[in-house]
């Protein structure tokens, strides 16, 4: 009987390994080791997110892309995003980053379930959308291209547009503009009464 607890055991054990390697085999950007604390530069949380110093491999079966990532916003930040394959909806993937502005090692990867991509030749991208406290501040594109079993990639933070405002001046320009239209109206009324 005790063995066959123990033999239970081992299995159940097994098989969270097994089903933690396929998790970890799927990983979108998120720290996978220490992180390092780095001065804030430059402007206050631009780029959020970026990721560079690239290495990994590629086959038609599966890629694995090391990086390392600077988050240069200042406490935490929430990513949801999407992924293509050679432009295709994949899958999706949402984590937290704390404690920015910081450097971390992370790693980019898929291993593709059946049917792979017809070759190993394509383009996958990561669409890492940054917010902080609810406000958008931009996405972080990751472009991975396998040729021929040949990994390269690409990082580009591109930061929200800015909300077109009305400065107060231009305000008291429109109120002007209006009160004239409003006084030519009313008087061209009044003429054809007359």
């Amino acid at each position: 009987m005790a063995f066959r607890n123990i033999a239970s055991i081992l299995v159940a054990a097994f098989g969270l390994v097994i089903a933690g390697s396929a998790i970890a085999a799927n990983s979108s950007g998120q720290p996978t080791g220490a992180t390092s604390s780095i001065p804030v530069t430059g402007a206050f949380n631009t780029p959020a997110l970026t990721y560079n110093s690239f290495s990994g491999t590629c086959s038609q079966a599966a890629f694995s892309l090391n990086a390392t990532a600077v988050q240069a916003a200042n406490g935490t930040i929430d990513i949801t995003g999407n992924t293509t394959l050679n432009g295709l909806a994949f899958d999706t993937f949402a984590f937290q980053l704390t404690n920015g502005p910081q450097t971390f090692a992370t790693t980019f990867a898929r291993t593709f379930t059946p049917p792979p991509p017809a070759s190993s030749t394509y383009t996958f991208v990561f669409n890492s959308g940054v917010r902080q406290a609810g406000n958008f501040l931009g996405t972080s594109v990751t472009t991975i291209t396998c040729t021929g079993g040949v990994i390269s990639a690409t990082n580009n933070f591109v930061a929200a547009g800015a909300v077109p405002t009305l400065s107060e001046w231009s305000l008291i320009l429109l109120a002007l503009m209006l009160a004239g239209a409003g006084v030519y109206a009313f008087r061209r009324q009044n003429a054809r009464r007359s």
